[in-house]
């Protein structure tokens, strides 16, 4: 039940994104009901996760994991954005009652106390066995040819045959979505030491998800099997004529970049669902012919997380990443851009890979703003992700008043 609507929710615990709600929820439900110490540590922010693409070779029985050091070292790094944001959301009057009535003087949670070696050592490894588990499981169910589908023949599986990682792209292979979810609570600490009588100990839940539709195809074949996508901008309504109106007033428009937007955190997958209504499933008739869309946030040229900022035409405005992508424009020249995470978007996984090899495809790359006004040198748009990889765009749109 969301309680702040007294709807009734129902959730598609297959689906990666709909799971990390749920596990929210749950955290948030828990909350409500217990009076251990610490316990509404994160129940804003949900947790931090990352999304990680393994395929499965059909014909040597092999996983190739992408970006896995990758995403291991953000997930650590945005846990640790996720403490501190949770911390900063705490009252300031830290003397919280305990179970016993008394008060519990906790100390604030500081880089040093959440960063021991011990602590992620542990959910490293946690993480590590969940991802081998789901995967054994994941090759137990395409090992079954009956249920492995594919849109020419059935493929079977051989995994007698053995191949060399290097020519993984000549073979079939199946995608799998690989979720990791880490979410942190205090708890009172039992020692009887007098340093340790007010300090509180950080435990980190660690929980895996993976999915995958089943269909298999070669890893040449990939970009032919990828649609282009339906561009939506999401920014204020204007006519075309010069409006007043502050940047996220009229309607209210959700955006990373006023806390921690370099963090992956599981809260976005929530607070992101007023911009999919308003942007994706809202769009006029003319534009569902496109099989998929991507909402791309964004930023007044000026200003990075002032809310106060007030515009008066869409050329203003600056283009940060998809909702769930990073973006890339060419330009005139060769030029290949993307905004800095600095500027307020998440460093994934494919735009890491785009910047190491775009040198080797011919084209600059250069780290920087998007503009808008600048959209009619642009020569080619296209999007990353950890999951697609690279997705074409290849029409975008504003929206009006009307």
């Amino acid at each position: 039940i969301d309680c702040s609507s007294n709807r009734l929710n129902i959730l598609d615990l297959t689906s990666p994104r709909q799971w990390l709600e749920y596990q929210e929820q749950m955290k948030k439900d828990a909350t409500a009901t217990s009076t251990t110490v610490g316990d509404d540590m994160g129940q804003e922010c949900g947790g931090a996760y990352t999304v990680i693409r393994c395929d499965y070779c059909l014909l040597s029985g092999m996983w190739k994991i992408w970006g896995k050091d990758f995403h291991f070292r953000r997930l650590c790094e945005s846990f640790q954005k996720l403490l501190l944001l949770s911390h900063a959301q705490q009252p300031s009057d830290t003397n919280t009652r305990n179970q016993d009535g008394g008060d519990n003087n906790m100390s604030p949670i500081t880089m040093e106390i959440f960063s021991g070696d011990i602590l992620y050592d542990t959910a490293m490894k946690s993480s590590e066995k969940i991802v081998q588990t789901l995967l054994l499981e994941a090759t137990k169910e395409v090992s079954a040819p009956d249920k492995l589908t594919s849109e020419t023949n059935p493929i079977m599986v051989q995994n007698d045959s053995k191949v060399e990682i290097n020519n993984f792209g000549e073979s079939s292979f199946v995608t799998f979505m690989v979720t990791l979810l880490w979410q942190p609570s205090l708890e009172k600490s039992t020692s009887n030491s007098s340093a340790a009588a007010s300090a509180s100990l950080m435990k980190v839940g660690v929980l895996g998800h993976i999915c995958s539709d089943l269909q298999s195809c070669r890893a040449l074949e990939t970009m032919d099997r990828t649609s282009p996508r339906l561009g939506v901008i999401a920014a204020p309504a204007f006519d075309q004529t010069s409006i007043t109106a502050n940047y996220y007033d009229q309607p209210f428009l959700p955006n990373r970049i006023d806390s921690y937007p370099e963090a992956k955190l599981s809260s976005w997958c929530r607070r992101r669902r007023p911009l999919e209504r308003m942007f994706k499933e809202e769009l006029p008739p003319e534009f569902l012919k496109y099989p998929s869309s991507e909402v791309l946030l964004t930023t007044h040229q000026n200003a990075y997380g002032d809310n106060n900022v007030t515009i008066t035409h869409n050329n203003e405005l600056q283009l940060l990443e998809g909702l769930t992508s990073n973006l890339f424009v060419l330009y005139p020249g060769g030029i290949l851009r993307t905004p800095a995470v600095s500027n307020g978007v998440l460093g994934g996984y494919a735009r890491q890979l785009v910047l190491n090899n775009a040198a080797a495809c011919g084209v600059t790359v250069e780290v920087g703003p998007i503009f808008l006004e600048d959209a009619h040198a642009w020569k080619e748009i296209f999007l990353t992700s950890s999951i697609s990889l690279i997705v074409p765009v290849s029409k975008l749109i504003l929206p009006t008043r009307t």
